[in-house]
Protein backbone atom coordinates (compact mmCIF):
# COMPACT_ATOMS: atom_id res chain seq x y z
CA UNK A 1 0.00 0.00 0.00
CA UNK A 2 1.29 3.53 -0.91
CA UNK A 3 0.14 5.93 1.74
CA UNK A 4 0.35 10.05 0.88
CA UNK A 5 0.95 12.93 2.95
CA UNK A 6 -0.04 16.20 1.29
CA UNK A 7 0.76 19.21 2.57
CA UNK A 8 1.18 22.84 1.12
CA UNK A 9 3.75 25.35 1.11
CA UNK A 10 5.77 28.16 -0.52
CA UNK A 11 8.08 26.69 -2.79
CA UNK A 12 11.06 28.03 -0.86
CA UNK A 13 9.20 25.43 1.74
CA UNK A 14 9.01 22.82 -0.10
CA UNK A 15 12.63 22.98 -1.45
CA UNK A 16 13.91 23.12 1.27
CA UNK A 17 11.81 19.99 2.81
CA UNK A 18 13.35 18.28 -0.67
CA UNK A 19 17.14 19.44 0.54
CA UNK A 20 16.64 17.83 4.00
CA UNK A 21 15.21 14.83 2.58
CA UNK A 22 12.22 15.82 4.61
CA UNK A 23 10.26 14.95 1.42
CA UNK A 24 10.92 12.74 -1.75
CA UNK A 25 8.62 15.02 -4.15
CA UNK A 26 7.06 18.75 -4.51
CA UNK A 27 4.70 19.96 -7.02
CA UNK A 28 5.72 23.63 -7.64
CA UNK A 29 3.62 26.61 -9.63
CA UNK A 30 5.10 29.77 -10.87
CA UNK A 31 8.96 30.40 -11.89
CA UNK A 32 11.20 28.50 -9.70
CA UNK A 33 14.97 27.50 -10.36
CA UNK A 34 14.67 23.65 -10.88
CA UNK A 35 18.53 23.48 -11.89
CA UNK A 36 19.92 20.86 -9.39
CA UNK A 37 16.96 19.07 -9.27
CA UNK A 38 15.47 16.05 -11.44
CA UNK A 39 11.91 17.40 -12.85
CA UNK A 40 9.34 17.27 -15.59
CA UNK A 41 6.90 19.38 -16.47
CA UNK A 42 3.21 18.69 -16.40
CA UNK A 43 1.13 19.03 -19.78
CA UNK A 44 -1.67 21.12 -18.70
CA UNK A 45 -2.41 24.72 -18.82
CA UNK A 46 -4.53 26.30 -15.70
CA UNK A 47 -7.84 27.36 -16.25
CA UNK A 48 -9.42 30.30 -14.15
CA UNK A 49 -12.75 31.48 -13.53
CA UNK A 50 -15.05 33.46 -10.92
CA UNK A 51 -18.04 32.26 -9.76
CA UNK A 52 -20.99 34.54 -8.51
CA UNK A 53 -24.08 34.45 -7.11
CA UNK A 54 -26.79 35.69 -9.79
CA UNK A 55 -29.16 38.74 -7.62
CA UNK A 56 -32.64 39.63 -9.21
CA UNK A 57 -32.18 43.47 -9.24
CA UNK A 58 -34.72 45.02 -7.17
CA UNK A 59 -37.68 47.37 -8.43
Amino acid sequence: MVHFHIANGEAETVLEQLDKGMIDFGLLLGKVDLSKYNYFKLPAKDIWGILMLLLQKSK
